[in-house]
């Protein structure tokens, strides 16, 4: 048996996050996965491509789900995490749990994921590569 790619590795983590909160059992669909899929282009897109970190990041946004603000917490279907993700990441970042410091992260249990989707967020805001060179691109705001 093959090794489950990205998509099936999320999907997997993202249903048992369901049942771990008692969440109402669903029947996965093609919406469902279109949301997944964009989710993970736009994690994908933040850790420049790096499949281990964007899912970490996804892991990170879901195990912290509860730092995230009262609203943003009732988008729990997969099509509204997709509408909200980047609001999300907002909220966990800069002044969330993603923007601690490395001893208020391991203090507080944070994964080292949060560190990782935090480095990619600021070098995405500077215009830099991993390795500090910039990028050139225009800045999204």
């Amino acid at each position: 048996m093959s090794n489950p790619t990205l998509h099936q590795r999320c999907v997997a983590a993202y249903m048992t996050w369901r049942e771990e909160r008692h969440l109402p059992v669903m029947k996965f669909t093609g919406r469902d996965g279109a949301a997944m899929k964009a989710i993970l282009a736009y994690l994908l897109k933040l850790t420049e491509g790096d499949e281990e970190r964007a899912e970490a990041g996804l892991q990170f946004i879901l195990s912290n789900w509860k730092h995230l603000r009262p609203f943003l917490q009732t988008q729990f279907e997969l099509p509204r995490i997709e509408k909200y993700l980047v609001e999300m990441i907002d909220n966990l970042n800069p002044h969330g749990t993603i923007g601690r410091t490395p001893k208020q992260a391991a203090s507080e249990g944070l994964a080292r994921a949060g560190s990782r989707v935090a480095e990619a967020l600021a070098r995405r805001a500077t215009g830099r590569t991993a390795a500090g060179e910039t990028t050139g691109t225009d800045q999204d705001s």
